[in-house]
C-alpha cells in the first residue's frame, strides 16, 4: 500500500480485457484498506514467467466474481519497472532447503528456483536475515537428481501476507560460487519440472 509499509499477498483471478479491469483475490488486510475513508493506492509486482513487473493501482474497489467477493482495479496505463530476469526462474512446489545459519539450521520452502538463485518463503520467524548477508554450506534435495550444496547472498527480503492472513517472509537469494556440478545438477532438475 503506497505510502505505508502494509504488504499483503494476493493472487491475479481474472483479466477484464473488454472493461480495462483486473480481478484479484480479497484478503482480509486488503477489504479492510478498501473499506477505510483514507483507503490507500497499491503498488503491484509481480513475476511473470523471467519478468518482474510493477505498477501501480487505485485502491480499488470490491466486486463479485465468479460467486465470490474480489478486489477490482482498473487496468494500469503504464508499467513502473520491467525487469527481466537474466534466467528463467520456475515454481517448484514441494522443495526444501536447509539454510547453515552458523549456530543452527532452519528449513525453509522454495517457491522458486534459476541458476542464478532462488527465492525461499516461509523461514523460521526467528530467523533474522540481512540483505547482503552470505550464507555458506545451505542444502536443497533435488528430487530424483540429488543433494546439492550452495552459498546463497540474500538479496532482499519481503514480508508477506498469505490470503487467509497469515505473516510470511520472502527471500530473494542469489547463488554465490555455484559450482558447474551444481549448475548442472538444477539445469537437469528444472528440466524435469518444465516437462512435466
Amino acid at each position: 500500500f503506497v505510502g505505508t509499509d502494509q504488504v499483503v499477498a494476493s493472487e491475479l483471478l481474472h483479466v477484464d480485457e473488454g472493461n480495462g479491469a483486473l480481478m484479484f483475490a480479497c484478503s482480509s488486510e486488503w477489504r479492510a484498506n478498501i473499506e477505510a475513508p483514507d483507503s490507500k493506492n497499491v503498488m503491484l509486482v509481480c513475476a511473470c514467467e523471467q519478468s518482474k513487473i510493477q505498477f501501480q493501482g487505485g485502491h480499488g474497489a470490491l466486486a463479485e466474481f465468479d460467486s465470490r467477493s474480489v478486489v477490482r482495479i482498473g487496468t494500469p496505463k503504464f508499467i513502473w519497472r520491467f525487469q527481466r530476469r537474466r534466467d528463467l526462474r520456475y515454481a517448484v512446489p514441494s522443495l526444501k532447503i536447509v539454510l547453515n545459519l552458523g549456530f543452527l539450521e532452519s528449513e525453509a520452502e522454495v517457491a522458486d528456483l534459476s541458476v542464478g538463485g532462488a527465492g525461499v518463503v516461509n523461514c523460521d520467524t526467528e530467523v533474522n536475515l540481512d540483505e547482503g548477508e552470505l550464507l555458506k554450506d545451505c542444502s536443497i534435495a533435488l528430487p530424483g537428481v540429488g543433494k546439492i550444496t550452495v552459498d546463497l547472498t540474500v538479496e532482499h527480503l519481503t514480508a508477506l501476507r498469505t490470503i487467509d492472513g497469515a505473516g510470511m517472509s520472502r527471500v530473494g537469494c542469489r547463488f554465490s560460487g555455484l559450482s558447474e556440478e551444481s549448475r548442472t545438477l538444477i539445469l537437469h532438475y528444472l528440466g524435469t519440472v518444465a516437462s512435466g
